[in-house]
C-alpha cells in the first residue's frame, strides 16, 4: 500500500499533483493556518498524526485487497449507472465523515455490477452490457512494467501486465476508440488506468 502526505505553501501545487496521480495513491495536503515562519514541530506533528490516523482508517475500509476489487476498474471506460456514478471519486474521500456513504456506494457497485458470468463465476458487467474479466496470463506488459517500475491504484500494487479482457455480454461487436481512432471490435484489453488495446 502506498500513501503520501505532502505539505505545500500554495494549494495550486497540491492540486496539480493530485490531478496527475488521481486514484494512484493517497495525496494529503496538510492545510495549516500558520504562516511557514510560525510553524513549530508540535503543530506539524499534530497535523501529521491526524492525517495518518484518518488514512489508516481509509486503507482498512477501501484499499483493494485483491484484483477483484471494484476500485481497480477503469473509470474512463467502465460505464456505471445512476446508482454507482463516479464511485471512484466518492471512495477517494479525505473526510472520515464521508466514509459511511462511500462504503454504501461501494456495496451498490458490487450489487449492480458484479454479475454471474455464465461460466460458474462472477465478473464485472457495466451499464453498456460489457463484461470485464481479468486475464491471469498478464501478457499486456507496458513499458513501465518492462522497466520494473511499480504501479499502484488506490494504494494497491498492480501486478505487471494486469488487465481486463472486455467483451459484449451478448457477443455483439461494438465501437471503441483506441489512440484517437474508432474501431469495431468484439474484444479489447484495458488496464486499470483505462489504457485500451485491441484483443
Amino acid at each position: 500500500m502506498a500513501s503520501h502526505t505532502s505539505l505545500f505553501p500554495r494549494a495550486g501545487i497540491g492540486e496539480m499533483i493530485r490531478k496527475r496521480h488521481q486514484f494512484d495513491c493517497r495525496i494529503h495536503i496538510a492545510r495549516l493556518r500558520q504562516p511557514l515562519r510560525d510553524l513549530t514541530w508540535e503543530i506539524l506533528k499534530d497535523a501529521l498524526h491526524a492525517v495518518a490516523a484518518m488514512d489508516e482508517a481509509w486503507l482498512d475500509k477501501f484499499c483493494p485487497r485483491d484484483l477483484r476489487h471494484a476500485l481497480l476498474l477503469p473509470p474512463p471506460v467502465f460505464e456505471t449507472n445512476r446508482d454507482t456514478d463516479e464511485y471512484w471519486r466518492h471512495c477517494d474521500t479525505y473526510s472520515a465523515d464521508r466514509f459511511a456513504a462511500a462504503e454504501k456506494l461501494l456495496a451498490n457497485v458490487e450489487h449492480h455490477h458484479r454479475r454471474p458470468d455464465g461460466q460458474g463465476g462472477r465478473s464485472w458487467l457495466d451499464a453498456r452490457n460489457r463484461r470485464y474479466r481479468f486475464d491471469p496470463a498478464r501478457h499486456g506488459r507496458s513499458g513501465a512494467d518492462r522497466q520494473n517500475r511499480k504501479s499502484y491504484r488506490f494504494c494497491y500494487k498492480i501486478p505487471a501486465g494486469f488487465h481486463y479482457d472486455v467483451t459484449d455480454d451478448s457477443g455483439k461487436s461494438f465501437k471503441i476508440e483506441i489512440d484517437g481512432r474508432l474501431y469495431t471490435l468484439t474484444h479489447f484489453n484495458v488496464t486499470p488506468w483505462g489504457v485500451v488495446r485491441s484483443g
